[in-house]
């Protein structure tokens, strides 16, 4: 797949999840400096909202994690599985449920090396064997065919198969229904920081 069509399957899914952003807490005004804008006039809008971040380093996103991503209980929220994760829940897996690790929703395939390798705001604790199975494949809404080659369903839902989203046909993953305003603020970010 091409950088185009990577980013018209990514912009038509952040579309498509946009109703599931009406459900989180912005502060009052944050996007007002975006709004009524289009194309490169939003991207640069989007870049200048969020532009003076805090950057910590890829080992440091660990520490952070606790307060960005853990529930009530310190354990560390997944949202590739319903799994809730210790801190040193790490290592080796072979099936979903056995450890975590860091996720770049903007694959770093995508983006190589720098930035945003390390950004709080796109790498998420998630399931590994989740985080396996996803790998480099775009979001998108997908048909799921149980026991077909590339499709897998985790146990919160979030499935990867072939995309129904219009421009895109081929492998993609669908987050679980409850995450998907988070992962669409994600790709909007990297967007805006890119």
């Amino acid at each position: 797949m091409n950088h185009f069509s990577k980013r018209l399957t990514l912009l038509t899914l952040l579309t498509l999840l946009a109703g599931g952003m009406l459900w989180a807490q912005i502060p009052s005004g944050y996007y007002d400096r975006a709004q009524g804008k289009t194309g490169q006039e939003l991207r640069a809008a989007l870049h200048n909202i969020i532009k003076d971040h805090t950057v910590k380093s890829y080992k440091e996103l660990v520490y952070a994690y606790p307060d960005t991503d853990g529930d009530s209980d310190g354990k560390l929220i997944d949202i590739y599985s319903s799994k809730h994760w210790d801190i040193d829940d790490t290592g080796s897996y072979s099936q979903e449920g056995d450890t975590w690790n860091k996720e770049h929703l903007w694959c770093q395939s995508w983006f190589g090396s720098g930035t945003p390798k390390s950004d709080l705001f796109h790498v998420y604790p998630v399931d590994g064997y989740v985080n396996g199975r996803r790998s480099a494949y775009p979001f998108a809404e997908v048909k799921y065919t149980a026991g077909a080659k590339n499709n897998y369903r985790s146990s919160n839902g979030s499935t990867l198969g072939t995309s129904i989203t219009p421009g895109y046909s081929g492998v993609a993953f669908e987050p679980a229904d409850e995450y998907k305003g988070d992962v669409a603020r994600s790709m909007f970010y990297i967007i805006g920081v890119r």
